[in-house]
């Protein structure tokens, strides 16, 4: 619109000067502006639009110029136009592609550093929260030095007490000092095994013989071994098993060892009432269960989350005089890992608590 205006204007300023053709140096500019404004072809058009305006002019006004050299001149011009506007097209071209990657790389570059960004993001957040495991898993080892110290300290006390005892004392209580001897060297035995055990399952080198067997057999000989435990406090020990529950693949030994801490915390915390081991099958998950329930004091739901770290006793066993380190639960875990099960535990304080072993069953071709 802009060219077409700008070409009638410069025709209507003095047709008949257009037609004799004295002005048609002005009619170059509408070229010039149409290869750059349109397109480079443009200038081609409007150098035959303007030799259609000299001849009508001419023919309007009866004259008769020589257009030959102007309107061959006008395309030569319209021709050096198009070789020009082509030119700055390609350069724009080029700069639209240079423009258009520039704008690829750095939105490329954005989302690399964005990408960066958050990836250092979540490495601080794993080194606070690395960080913060590393002190409390410090704070738990100073806690364990301490309870150690204190469990190693009243057995060693007692045992140097009554060994002068037996030496000076009356030879009628002589059988009593024996039995508290045993007592307090079966307790020290007790720490170091945990401590020597966690070790071992940390380590890896824990030597393992899994076979099929049927889990009632193991947690009734687990029972029967804690039964005088649990009668000594006046705690009835029940066992219910389900009949027909499959085998599962299993270290027997290491399976009694934690099945064995696990009953002995549940004797351990319970006052009064009962403890109970009960076994069933979860058929669509293929899982043998053994719910292993006290009526003791409970845990306090803050202490969920740590219970089965290593060396963390909650803050109802502290305060309480009951012996041990916080390494039962923690050796209980790490077997039930081992043999590809899981244990969850619920628990209500002053009701009592429930620990749920998961381990993995014979399906009906024999695999698990």
């Amino acid at each position: 619109l802009f060219v077409l205006t700008l070409t009638i204007a410069i025709t209507t300023a003095s047709v008949e000067t257009v037609g004799s053709g004295e002005t048609q140096f002005y009619f170059m500019i509408p070229v010039l502006i149409a290869s750059v404004l349109i397109r480079p072809f443009a200038s081609f058009i409007m150098a035959a639009f303007n030799s259609l305006i000299f001849i009508v002019a001419a023919s309007v006004f009866n004259l008769e110029p020589d257009f030959y050299i102007s309107i061959t001149g006008m395309f030569v011009i319209a021709f050096i136009s198009w070789l020009s506007a082509r030119s700055l097209e390609n350069a724009l071209r080029d700069l639209r592609v240079i423009n258009l990657e520039l704008d690829q790389r750095v939105a490329q570059r954005t989302k690399e550093l964005a990408d960066a960004n958050v990836q250092l993001e979540q490495q601080t957040r794993e080194l606070a929260e690395a960080n913060e495991l590393l002190q409390e898993l410090d704070h738990l080892k100073s806690k364990f030095i301490s309870d150690v110290s204190h469990e190693l300290r009243t057995p060693i006390n007692n045992l140097s007490i009554y060994l002068e005892m037996l030496e000076s004392g009356d030879t009628e209580k002589h059988r009593r000092y024996l039995d508290v001897l045993r007592e307090e060297s079966s307790r020290l035995e007790d720490l170091v095994a945990d401590v020597l055990d966690l070790s071992r399952l940390e380590a890896g080198i824990t030597s393992s013989a899994f076979k099929w067997i049927d889990l009632n057999e193991v947690v009734e000989r687990v029972v029967v071994a804690n039964r005088l435990r649990a009668e000594t406090k006046g705690l009835e020990l029940i066992f219910e098993p389900e009949d027909g529950l499959p085998e599962v693949l299993i270290d027997r030994k290491l399976i009694n060892q934690a099945l064995n801490n696990l009953i002995a915390n549940a004797i351990n915390y319970t006052s009064n009432g009962h403890v109970k081991a009960k076994t069933h099958c979860h058929p669509e998950e293929y899982l043998a269960v053994l719910e292993i329930s006290d009526t003791g004091m409970g845990i306090p739901s803050e202490d969920f989350q740590h219970i089965f770290k290593r060396f963390y006793r909650g803050k109802h066993a502290s305060q309480s005089n009951i012996p041990g380190t916080g390494l039962g639960l923690s050796i209980a875990q790490e077997i039930i890992d081992k043999h590809g099960g899981s244990i969850e535990l619920q628990s209500e304080v002053g009701v009592g608590s429930t620990f749920t072993v998961c381990l993995p069953v014979t399906t009906d071709d024999g695999a698990d």
